[in-house]
């Protein structure tokens, strides 16, 4: 196995194409695998999410959204059910 190589249930995979996760308790603790898209869209997720929280600050107190504020929320939504989508495939599968 070289540096770049990772045994994963006894399967070698590269390095470089997989991200990890360590979860911590107590005395246990275990890694996670995931993949490189699913991190990008737990990120662009996180992007749109933020651009809803300004768009709804924005609209404070009562959220009332005009033509084209509701054309953005649209396409801000749309954004967010496609990196779902990645995650669905990538953690799922």
């Amino acid at each position: 196995m070289s540096q770049k190589d990772l045994t994963v249930q006894g399967e070698c995979v590269g390095v470089q194409s997989i991200r990890y996760l360590i979860v911590g308790f107590s005395h246990i603790s275990m890694v996670i695998l995931v993949s490189k898209p699913a991190i990008d869209a737990v990120f662009g997720a996180m992007f749109i999410l933020t651009d809803i929280r300004v768009l709804l600050r924005k609209t404070a107190p009562h959220h009332v959204l005009d033509p084209a504020q509701k054309g953005e929320a649209e396409a801000l939504l749309a954004g967010l059910e496609k990196q779902v989508e990645v995650l669905r495939r990538e953690l799922l599968a």
